[in-house]
């Protein structure tokens, strides 16, 4: 799902890749179906009474390895505090991926509608589960271009070996014999799509859109853990750990975007949103193509038990818990959500240090903005990162108070129901991102 994360760095889709989530645009089948579907029925009913044991009984014993108890008696809970509560449910419909059958309905709660895709092997073990945007009734195609007189899109896919991930270069509409600057947009964590969808918000659109007609190129792609799913791992070369899941992908789209004829190479930018913005001074370091400069959007710099246990803690009070039942949940919750993260997502938290590895790029140009009603990412982050580049002369540092964790303007903290109302980037924001992009020496 696109909720809200208790993970901190990552952006708001926890449900999706902590359930080893995968998002398959299924086609309706007939055969077999109701076997599948009143199984993903139960789930579901599983979920909303919060009966984690009947589910993970009923897991693969990859799941069932890496699921908490306790997350899956709070994913109902989490859901109406964001979307409301539930009000209808649409029939389930079944598709086919590889071995595996997918079950998917739309729930229509009070805020919005989700779309639920329940993930089940031949024996009808749970092989992955999550809730994610419902597609709009008149989705367009997407080969149905925007109308918009200042880009214009193309289609720009992402390779690796036996890797393809589709997404969309954005280009001034503009003719110029001059060649453009270009960044690549780097998601947080979670399934994302190359829009990083959040409830009817879509950031990297927004910033896509903007900053190409202000004559800068952009490249935005769906995540390889959106595109392949519980196959992530396996054609991950069976490791699976963020320079799999975000850094090598990043890496080759600068590559291939730094060929483009219509591009200056030597002005190729990285923009990270949440973990892609603590992740982009690694794409940096380990970029074939030197660039000319990285971005961090409430980008991470704490330690990762540290916010985990800020942002459970504040989630439960907003949710009516007193301060010292917050800090009893926040622990307790937290040292499960760590102690059942994955080896190779444990090893790299505990190896990697965003700040230091910022550090040691010298003088590279960065930039790194923060919202001050970001409950995710705060401004202790901003002052860890403005700490550690003190002696970058290249790096700026712009703290927007009004601003949340997509970049868009609220009167005050965030809360995680906030994610399903609808917003844009604040103008501020982008212009900051254009001016740093167009105006680096």
């Amino acid at each position: 799902m696109t909720t809200q994360s208790p993970f901190p760095h990552r952006s708001p889709s926890w449900l999706s890749r902590t359930l080893l989530a995968v998002w398959l645009g299924a086609a309706c089948m007939t055969a077999q179906a109701d076997r599948f579907t009143e199984m993903a029925q139960k789930h579901l009913e599983w979920l909303q009474a919060g009966t984690a044991d009947s589910v993970l009984v009923h897991c693969t014993p990859q799941v069932k390895a890496q699921l908490p108890a306790a997350m899956l008696q709070a994913i109902w809970k989490q859901l109406e505090a964001q979307a409301g509560p539930l009000q209808r449910q649409e029939p389930w419909t079944m598709g086919e991926k590889g071995p595996y059958k997918v079950c998917q309905s739309v729930l229509h709660f009070e805020r919005t509608p989700l779309q639920l895709n329940v993930v089940l092997d031949e024996q009808l073990l749970l092989a992955g589960l999550n809730f994610v945007p419902a597609p709009p009734q008149n989705e367009l195609s997407a080969s149905q271009a925007t109308t918009d007189s200042s880009y214009v899109e193309k289609p720009f896919t992402v390779k690796l070996p036996g890797i393809e991930l589709p997404g969309t270069l954005t280009l001034p509409r503009t003719a110029s014999s001059a060649k453009l600057p270009a960044v690549v947009l780097v998601h947080g964590s979670g399934p994302n799509d190359r829009d990083e969808t959040l409830g009817p918000n879509k950031p990297f659109a927004w910033m896509a859109h903007g900053l190409a007609s202000q004559g800068i190129a952009v490249v935005r792609y769906d995540k390889r853990t959106r595109v392949y799913g519980a196959q992530t791992t396996s054609v991950s070369g069976g490791v699976l750990n963020y320079d799999t899941e975000v850094v090598a992908d990043a890496v080759q789209a600068v590559r291939q975007l730094a060929q483009l004829p219509q591009i200056d190479a030597s002005r190729v930018y990285v923009l990270g949103h949440s973990l892609g913005g603590m992740l982009v001074p690694r794409i940096a370091e380990q970029s074939t193509v030197p660039l000319a400069g990285i971005i961090g959007c409430a980008a991470l710099a704490r330690p990762f038990e540290e916010t985990l246990h800020e942002q459970l803690s504040y989630i439960a009070r907003i949710q009516g818990a007193s301060d010292s039942e917050a800090e009893e949940q926040a622990d307790y919750v937290a040292q499960r959500m760590i102690s059942q993260l994955p080896e190779g997502y444990a090893d790299f938290q505990r190896l990697y240090h965003a700040t230091a590895t910022a550090a040691r790029l010298g003088q590279l140009p960065m930039l790194f903005l923060q919202g001050g009603h970001d409950y995710q990412v705060t401004e202790a982050d901003l002052n860890l990162w403005k700490q550690a580049l003190a002696h970058n002369r290249n790096a700026r540092f712009c703290f927007l108070p009004q601003l949340d964790h997509l970049l868009r303007e609220l009167p005050e903290m965030a809360k995680p129901a906030d994610y399903m109302q609808p917003g844009s980037i604040h103008p501020e924001a982008l212009q900051q991102i254009a001016d740093f992009i167009l105006h680096t020496p």
